[in-house]
């Protein structure tokens, strides 16, 4: 298994803390980032070039009036909901930008918020809020918990919240049932498997915890990372094969969800809190979020949102085709090294820089893309300019 740690890009704007990020729904084409900078940025990554401000940026959406804390997206990608430190629920049009319905009624901040229901009419937090319905009062208060509630996850009929009081509740709404699982720690992050059987619980005591639904059963854990004193989100990656979590020093951990070993350690954010990661369900990539800088943040840290992907592997074989002119060659595999790279690459290390180091090479797709060099003094000149364009080369037999 190979874990995706290729910095694709970085995404900025936000003028505080990033505390929750999330892909769009289906293909995972956009981010979602809410900040305690009172916005909620909506990005396009592949159009974002990390040496400039706030590109990618294609929507800001200003309601809040305290911070971000969590971000929730329809299945179909028209709305969104969040939630913050001003005791709300907005469910926005992506669109326009704009509210199109505000629920009160919370005595302290909201802390998560999720979506549910035939075509995600009901809005979870904590209090259940029916999207169809004009009234301003909720349909059902989930109010077991002794304290704050600092996650939730919606599978189904059934929604499971971890809490700071140190226990996991699973509301089973169909049957009419909850289940209470003691962890003993404040509960920062849970989130369910895909087949519903086990929750993955992340606390504040630096172990993150996969438990089995249906008996409260211990089946893995996963520690190395540091997480003692902030609220650091985790989740289950690449078809729940892999756990992944930001840490307070700033780097990112997977681990093998089965094993439990460390499968991979990121230096993300410069030592500094990475709150919040997110993974794309349609990509072998995945988002985390955190401060950056070389300042304090009191001294106005670039806020980071970090894209990352899979390597780019490329496959030396012995050469089959000699271009003796360049303009041969340009005319010939510009096109395909184009479609090959995209713009982000390109900008780093210009096209004519890579033809040049490849003016006597060939290539084709098999099976992806193929890399057929001769072998000679122009190696040297290729593989560095290769890695300048962040990819790995691996030599063939």
């Amino acid at each position: 298994m190979t874990f995706p740690r290729r910095l694709v890009t970085k995404l900025t704007g936000h003028t505080g803390p990033v505390h929750c990020v999330t892909y769009s729904a289906g293909l995972g084409q956009y981010l979602l980032t809410g900040s305690s900078d009172r916005a909620i940025h909506l990005y396009n990554p592949a159009k974002a070039d990390a040496a400039v401000s706030k590109s990618g940026l294609v929507q800001n959406y200003s309601a809040h009036g305290y911070e971000v804390l969590d971000l929730a997206v329809t299945d179909d990608n028209a709305r969104f909901a969040s939630v913050g430190g001003d005791k709300q629920v907005f469910l926005w049009d992506v669109a326009t930008a704009r509210t199109l319905r505000r629920w009160s009624g919370h005595f302290g901040r909201v802390n998560c918020v999720g979506l549910g229901g035939d075509g995600d009419s009901v809005v979870v937090s904590v209090r259940l809020w029916d999207c169809k319905s004009q009234s301003t009062k909720p349909i059902q208060v989930l109010e077991e918990s002794r304290d704050s509630v600092s996650s939730l996850h919606i599978h189904g009929h059934e929604i499971v919240t971890g809490s700071v009081d140190g226990r996991i509740r699973l509301y089973d709404l169909r049957k009419g049932m909850l289940l209470v699982d003691v962890i003993g720690q404040p509960i920062t992050s849970v989130q369910q498997t895909r087949d519903g059987n086990a929750v993955l619980v992340s606390s504040l005591d630096s172990i993150i915890r996969l438990m089995d639904k249906s008996n409260g059963q211990l089946l893995q854990s996963y520690k190395g990372h540091n997480n003692q004193n902030y609220r650091i989100r985790s989740c289950l990656a690449l078809s729940d094969a892999v756990v992944i979590s930001g840490s307070e020093n700033g780097q990112i951990f997977a681990w093998d969800l089965l094993e439990g070993a460390i499968v991979e350690r990121v230096d993300a954010h410069d030592g500094k809190v990475a709150s919040a990661v997110a993974c794309n369900g349609g990509r072998k990539e995945w988002a985390s979020a955190g401060v950056d800088g070389e300042n304090s943040f009191d001294l106005g840290d670039a806020i980071v949102i970090g894209l990352w992907g899979a390597e780019k592997v490329l496959i030396c074989e012995p050469p089959i085709t000699f271009f003796s002119s360049l303009k041969v060659l340009l005319d010939q595999t510009a096109a395909l090294l184009v479609e090959g790279l995209d713009q982000h690459d390109l900008k780093r290390a210009t096209k004519m820089r890579i033809l040049l180091a490849v003016q006597a090479y060939f290539i084709k797709r098999v099976n992806g893309w193929t890399l057929l060099p001769p072998r000679g003094r122009t190696d040297a000149r290729l593989l560095d300019s290769l890695a300048t364009c962040g990819y790995t080369v691996s030599m063939g037999n």
